[in-house]
């Protein structure tokens, strides 16, 4: 909840006032909130609830699984899957409810226990992509992007989608992390921990392809990039999450303020988080 205190000379005036903004504050919050709809437009979304099945209700269930139950992020026991980076993966099947549009997004939960330095520096977490890497492709894995095949180092990893980098932050070890990756047919968005960290225009008019959708490594016999770590609440819709979306997946509670007696507000923006006073 926002709390406001604004200057008033009448102490009644000053209480009529925030009990206004408090109940404008619930107001507007819920109708904020009330735009996320987490089954909209989701095609895939494995919980890993114990098994890796799909529960979209799409039955986009794997064909292969050889990762191991493990706990979540909450302690929860059998509630995410460990890759150990060498042989484990989960493999879905190509199938029309996983080719998009030119609208897309992609959110998870994902803990590295340690950094693959075969072929690039490349982790992949999910990928529905060969090597190849054209525009129709898409996925999201952490890398040492920029000198990974040139001058590899394990303290430069940092996530990306097709497209945008997140530029922090460097990715560390034993540590859970959000990521989502959304495209709205014109800007690519990437997220880590709710946070915007990067985007970038293009001009991908679909993500359609002939390939299996793949967790733990990429479709590639001469470069599979193997994940090593843990990987829970995988999700693929068909269009871009919104903000307040990304904060949901990400458990982002939202922003609360507190304003001093002596600084009127100007302008207030719950949607936004905004909150605009004069000058104290």
């Amino acid at each position: 909840m926002f709390t406001i205190n604004i200057y008033l000379w009448n102490s009644k005036k000053t209480l009529l006032i925030k009990l206004f903004f408090i109940f404008l504050s619930l107001i507007i919050t819920s109708l904020c909130f009330g735009q996320v709809n987490l089954n909209l437009g989701l095609k895939a979304y494995f919980p890993f609830s114990g098994n890796a099945n799909d529960a979209s209700g799409n039955n986009n269930n794997p064909v292969f699984n050889n990762a191991t139950l493990t706990a979540d992020r909450l302690g929860n026991p059998n509630s995410a899957y460990h890759f150990n980076g060498v042989n484990n993966y989960i493999q879905v099947p190509n199938n029309p409810t996983l080719n998009m549009g030119n609208k897309i997004s992609m959110s998870l939960w994902v803990k590295p226990t340690g950094y693959n330095t075969n072929s690039c520096y490349n982790n992949m977490l999910v990928a529905k992509s060969d090597p190849n890497n054209v525009p129709s492709n898409y996925f999201i894995v952490f890398a040492d992007v920029y000198t990974g095949c040139t001058n590899p180092t394990t303290t430069q990893e940092r996530f990306h989608g097709q497209g945008p980098v997140a530029q922090l932050p460097l990715v560390q070890l034993n540590q859970w992390y959000s990521v989502a990756w959304t495209f709205d047919g014109n800007l690519a968005k990437i997220y880590v921990n709710c946070i915007l960290r990067d985007s970038l225009v293009m001009s991908t008019t679909s993500f359609t392809n002939s390939f299996d959708l793949y967790m733990g490594k990429l479709n590639g016999g001469s470069f599979p990039f193997w994940f090593n770590g843990d990987l829970d609440e995988v999700r693929i819709y068909d269009r871009a999450l919104n903000v307040d979306e990304v904060k949901v997946l990400g458990d982002c509670a939202p922003s609360s303020y507190t304003i001093n007696d002596y600084t009127p507000v100007t302008n207030y923006n719950i949607c936004e988080n905004k909150i605009t006073v004069e000058d104290a």
